[in-house]
C-alpha cells in the first residue's frame, strides 16, 4: 500500500515535533531532500518491521527450542538450567541472567514455574553464546545434527554462529525501531529462511507462506 498524499503544514510541523525531526530526517538522502516523501518512507519502514515479526518471532522460538532440545540431551535432564556441570561453566553476565530468568519465573508463575517459562524468558544473545567458541567442547562436539539437521556437512561452528548473531542484530534493530529498509531485508530474510531451513523443512515452508516481507519491499514509496 503506498501513501501519496502531502500532509499540510501544520499537521506535518506538529508530527515532526512529535516524533523528532532527527527520526524523520533519517530518510532524507533515501526521499533526495523531499520531507513528504521521507515521512512517507519512515511508515513504510515501520510496516516492513511489522511484515518482519512473523519469521523473527518463529525463527527465535525454533532456534532456542533447539538449544533446550540440545542441552537437555547433554546434561539428561530437561532442568538443566539448574545443573551445576552447566553452572559452573558458563560466565557470571550468563549466570546473572538465568538467575534473573528463573527468579522472575517463580515470581510470575509460583508453583506453576516450570522450565518453557525460562527458555522463553531467556535472551537470544543467551542462546547464540552456546555456539560461540567458548562452548565448542560442552556442545559443538557431538555435532551439528541435533540443533540443524537439515544444514550442509560444510556449515562450521563459526558460521552457524555468525548467522545467529546477524539475525539476532537485525531482530534487535526491528525491536527497538530503527530505520532498516536500507539495511539489506531482502538479504536478511533470506539469512532467517536459511536458518529456518536448517531447522525443520515444514516450518521454513510455513514461514514462506505466510510472511508478506517481499509484498511489503516492493511496496516502497516512490515520488
Amino acid at each position: 500500500m503506498q501513501d501519496s498524499y502531502s500532509l499540510i503544514p501544520s499537521v506535518w510541523g506538529g508530527v515532526q515535533r512529535t516524533l523528532s525531526p532527527q527520526r524523520i530526517g533519517r530518510y532524507l538522502p533515501a526521499a533526495k531532500g523531499d520531507p513528504h516523501l521521507a515521512f512517507r518512507l519512515y511508515l513504510w519502514n515501520i510496516r516492513l518491521c511489522e511484515a518482519f515479526y512473523l519469521p523473527c518471532h518463529i525463527c527465535e522460538v525454533a532456534f532456542r527450542n533447539g538449544m533446550h532440545d540440545v542441552l537437555t540431551s547433554r546434561y539428561g535432564r530437561e532442568d538443566w538450567h539448574l545443573d551445576h556441570r552447566l553452572l559452573r561453566q558458563i560466565p557470571q553476565r550468563l549466570r546473572s541472567e538465568l538467575e534473573k530468568v528463573i527468579e522472575r519465573a517463580r515470581a510470575d508463575h509460583a508453583g506453576e514455574a516450570s522450565v518453557h517459562h525460562v527458555i522463553s524468558g531467556l535472551s537470544l544473545g543467551f542462546w547464540n553464546n552456546f555456539l560461540s567458541n567458548n562452548f565448542r567442547h560442552l556442545l559443538w562436539n557431538a555435532g551439528i545434527g541435533t540443533l540443524f539437521p537439515y544444514a550442509d556437512s560444510s556449515e562450521t561452528q563459526q558460521s552457524a554462529y555468525q548467522r545467529v548473531e546477524q539475525f539476532r542484530e537485525w531482530r534487535n534493530r526491528i525491536f527497538h525501531h530503527n530505520a532498516i529498509f536500507d539495511k539489506r531485508p531482502t538479504a536478511q530474510m533470506q539469512n532467517i529462511d536459511t536458518l529456518l531451513g536448517w531447522r525443520c523443512k515444514d516450518t521454513q515452508w510455513l514461514v514462506r507462506y505466510e510472511s508478506n516481507v517481499s509484498l511489503i519491499i516492493n511496496s516502497r514509496p516512490r515520488l
